[in-house]
């Protein structure tokens, strides 16, 4: 897959998690970010672009609503927020602010190729868009 070195933020609380995903994404080609709360997630979105957000749904909605909203009014249809455990009261929830919602994948190999997969995808809508 040609990642053309696509931009990704992990928002992340769990160190090993985080850490593991930044690496293997690396690896693929990606340039990743890593942080671990939606301040700085919202810090990082505002001053540079990423062609995807990948937030922890522990993360996304612990601060109200607020922080992602702007998250993904700067990233339109970039923001994917994962959960450990299916829901769908999670997923509702990321669908109202404007967000994507997949189930947290718990093998790091699966979480690179969804990430592989949503970059093909949104460049795919990008070509169409054109």
């Amino acid at each position: 897959m040609n990642t053309s070195k696509a931009r990704i933020l992990i928002v992340d609380d769990e160190p090993k998690w985080g850490r593991n995903s930044k690496l293997a994404l690396e690896e693929r080609g990606y340039i990743v970010e890593w942080v671990q709360s939606m301040k700085e997630a919202y810090d990082h979105a505002s001053r540079e672009r990423f062609a995807l957000v990948v937030i922890n749904s522990a993360l996304a909605f612990a601060e109200g609503t607020s922080p992602l909203k702007r998250i993904v009014r700067r990233h339109p249809r970039s923001v994917i927020i994962l959960s450990d455990v299916h829901s769908v009261a999670v997923a509702v929830e990321a669908f109202k602010v404007g967000a994507d919602y997949e189930d947290k994948p718990f093998e790091i190999s699966n979480l690179v190729n969804l990430v592989d997969r949503l970059i093909c995808s949104l460049r795919t809508e990008s070509v169409s868009a054109a």
